[in-house]
């Protein structure tokens, strides 16, 4: 799974585009009266840039896990128990329809 940088996600998940902002005094331009620019950043952008942090700080694949899993299933062991299986995937929604 490739990853996508922050910056882009943030791009797809809000329909921001980089580039030059209205407003903005061309280079060369004498610089009129200092004014201090504003950010304000809503809620929804403040839980998706600590999501973001979050996925960062997560491995993409648990190597060791896939590992023993593969060599279990490649000798026959792996016996994944049904019950549990359908109660996690009950728990989780995963099978919720939207």
């Amino acid at each position: 799974m490739a990853r996508i940088p922050p910056s882009q996600l943030l791009s797809q998940l809000f329909g921001v585009q980089g580039g030059p902002r209205p407003g903005r005094r061309p280079a060369g331009e004498p610089a009129g009266p200092a004014r201090a620019d504003v950010l304000e950043v809503s809620p929804q952008a403040r839980a998706a840039l600590e999501a973001l942090r979050k996925m960062g700080a997560m491995p993409e694949v648990r190597q060791e896990k896939v590992a023993a899993l593969r060599a279990a299933i490649a000798a026959g062991t792996y016996r994944p128990d049904p019950r549990e299986v359908a109660r996690r995937l009950l728990e989780s929604g995963a099978l919720d329809s939207e």
